[in-house]
């Protein structure tokens, strides 16, 4: 399994996971934990021990950002730490980021279903959790840019 791939069945592992405002944590057994867009692409990242210039990807976290994130802030720091792709290149396990009206706000991590269509893994606000769906032409109008995880 590719390292892009890894890190696709690693985001699948937090679908579920309840949405919270800049949360870290992971669902178990015991609580439902709590993330949003931001925090499942850290953990993932984290968890599969993916560096950044010798440092995990947490290293760089911030959690004072608005539930309506700063969209050039956001976009500059994922071109930071990771390389930014055309969409027309995007495979599971890279980045994409969304915008809901003008601005990015949103990321969610690439998938594919078994029909060889992409999906998009991704806290969602208004489902309240991780969830996975089709990366439909409705999620593709919103896309604004496009980002690989390069260690």
């Amino acid at each position: 399994m590719t390292d892009r791939k890894k890190i696709a069945a690693q985001a699948r592992t937090w679908i579920g996971t309840r949405f919270h405002h800049q949360g870290r944590v992971k669902k178990n057994t015991e609580n439902s934990g709590g993330c949003d867009c931001i925090g499942l692409i850290v953990g993932v990242v984290d968890e599969l021990g993916i560096e950044f210039q010798g440092r995990k990807l947490s290293d760089y976290d911030r959690t004072d950002y608005a539930k309506v994130p700063d969209g050039k802030e956001l976009m500059d720091a994922f071109s930071n730490y990771m390389q930014p792709i055309d969409f027309a290149d995007v495979e599971p396990g890279d980045i994409l980021m969304f915008r809901f009206e003008k601005d990015p706000q949103h990321v969610g991590i690439v998938g594919e279903y078994s029909s060889q269509e992409l999906s998009i893994i991704h806290c969602y606000m208004q489902a309240k959790k991780v969830v996975e769906h089709i990366l439909d032409d409705h999620w593709k109008s919103r896309v604004v840019g496009g980002f690989r995880i390069i260690s």
